[in-house]
């Protein structure tokens, strides 16, 4: 995989220092202990009870079980009694048949917070292709399978699209987007599983239908992509933008419910922007001027790929300068951006992002 970062622009997978990039014929069972998942997780009886005017002793405590790491005996939660812990293994053997079918390739295994949440990344054979007919802005078809230890996050199967250019991911977390906008309704094939039931193989069957929909999947974001590119964005339409993102109703939207103020919109749209910005925001508050909102700003310009014919000054552009954003900026270390862009905020962002674009796209 090393040649395919030198060739991109210098971006990095988002990943990559979170996992160990899989061998071709490695065991299961290797690439576990490489990754340093060779341990496992243990439902154990909680014991501790103090003794008055003594020592503190062991003790049994009725009802209570630990999630416990096996190696270091560290709790990850304490579940209820019908609680079914999914074993590292599991996650890794879920890929077998697929990677022996030819359907996909396990490339990464990782792990986050001391790994309380486990994953497996897999690229898929189908569901690669390029956008706006810029070669070097190619999307490329993965699974991601994850699963957490604390409660935390269910088991889950979500396809991600991931664009070689600047290694930014789209999750299927666009399924929480309502169907009625454009054609992402059908981008909405997860399969997740609650720690109260088993991974067992009905549940592993569930999941491979969405492996197996990942290629329809992709197809749905390469539309979306499509369509995003072929719509230009200039500064103030980055600013509007960034400022729907994240301060939720549109400025204009407020100003043009008043009917003398519609009137002058038609007359003088670019001062007006200005005059509703200045109003809104104050001096030295545009939603650009924050801290987030300089660095989005300064993503949809200057991040990876961002020069290509594809996103230079489109909505596309913008899009992908959220989801550099998130992926390689947000948050306090590594580990934290990537937990937050695959499970958290991020995601939202991201799927917040795609959302304003086709607002944006349908005003104009």
């Amino acid at each position: 995989m090393a040649h395919l970062i030198q060739n991109n622009f210098g971006a990095r997978m988002p990943w990559q220092t979170n996992s160990v990039e899989v061998k071709q014929g490695e065991s299961v069972e290797a690439l576990a202990k490489r990754a340093g998942l060779g341990w496992d997780v243990e439902l154990r009886p909680l014991a501790i009870a103090p003794v008055v005017d003594g020592p503190w002793k062991h003790g049994p405590m009725r009802g209570f079980r630990g999630v416990m790491r096996n190696d270091t005996e560290e709790v990850f939660c304490v579940p209820t009694a019908k609680y079914k812990a999914v074993k590292n293994l599991e996650i890794l053997r879920f890929f077998e048949d697929f990677t022996n079918a030819g359907l996909c390739e396990l490339t990464h295994v990782g792990a986050l917070a001391g790994g309380r949440k486990v994953f497996a990344l897999a690229k898929m054979k189908t569901g690669a292709g390029v956008v706006a007919g810029c070669e070097n802005d190619t999307q490329l078809g993965h699974v991601l399978l994850a699963t957490s230890h604390d409660g935390s996050l269910k088991t889950m199967a979500v396809g991600t699209a991931v664009y070689g250019a600047c290694w930014n991911t789209l999750q299927s977390s666009l399924y929480r987007l309502s169907k009625s906008i454009g054609g992402l309704g059908r981008v909405k094939n997860v399969f997740s599983l609650r720690h109260t039931a088993k991974f067992d193989n009905a549940a592993k069957q569930r999941a491979a239908r969405t492996v197996e929909l990942v290629g329809e999947q992709m197809e749905g974001t390469l539309d979306m992509a499509n369509d995003f590119a072929s719509v230009e964005l200039d500064d103030r339409g980055r600013a509007e933008f960034i400022r729907r993102l994240l301060g939720g109703e549109s400025a204009l939207d407020m100003l043009a419910q008043e009917e003398d103020e519609r009137a002058a919109m038609l007359a003088n749209p670019e001062g007006l922007l200005d005059e509703v910005l200045e109003r809104q925001f104050g001096e030295g508050k545009k939603p650009e001027d924050t801290r987030v909102g300089k660095a989005l700003a300064t993503a949809m310009v200057t991040a990876p790929g961002q020069h290509l014919a594809s996103r230079s000054n489109t909505l596309w552009g913008a899009v992908n300068g959220v989801t550099y954003y998130v992926d390689h900026e947000r948050g306090r270390s590594q580990d934290s951006t990537l937990n937050a862009a695959w499970f958290g905020q991020g995601a939202q962002l991201k799927a917040e992002a795609v959302r304003v674009a086709y607002d944006l796209k349908g005003r104009r």
